[in-house]
C-alpha cells in the first residue's frame, strides 16, 4: 500500500507540473496553433490528478486499473512536455511559404 500511497503523491505532483507547464508554454509561445495543441497537456494534467484521487480512494486489488492509468498518464505529461516546450528549428523555406499554397 505504500507504493500506491507515492504513487498517488507523485500522480499528484505530476498533474500539477502538467498544468503549470502548460502556461509556462503559454507565455513561451503565443502562437495559436501551439496553445490549442498544448491543451492536450493541461486536460492530461487534470485527468491525471482525478485518476490519482480516484486510485488513492480504492482498496487493494480495486487499486490496480488506477495504478496503471496514473503511470500512463505520467508517462504523456512527460513527451507532452518535452514536444509543449520543445523549440523547433525555422527552415528558411518556411519563411517564404504562405498558408494554403496561395502565391
Amino acid at each position: 500500500m505504500i507504493t500506491l500511497e507515492v504513487l498517488y503523491w507523485i500522480g499528484l505532483a505530476g498533474a500539477a507540473a502538467a498544468i503549470v507547464i502548460y502556461f509556462v508554454q503559454v507565455a513561451i509561445f503565443r502562437n495559436t496553433v501551439r496553445l490549442v495543441s498544448g491543451a492536450g497537456l493541461f486536460f492530461t494534467g487534470v485527468g491525471l490528478a482525478e485518476a490519482s484521487i480516484v486510485m488513492h480512494s480504492l482498496a487493494g486489488d480495486h487499486a490496480l486499473p488506477g495504478a496503471i492509468a496514473v503511470v500512463a498518464l505520467l508517462i504523456a505529461v512527460y513527451f507532452q512536455s518535452v514536444s509543449a516546450l520543445r523549440r523547433r528549428a525555422a527552415r528558411a523555406d518556411d519563411a517564404h511559404t504562405q498558408v494554403g499554397g496561395a502565391a
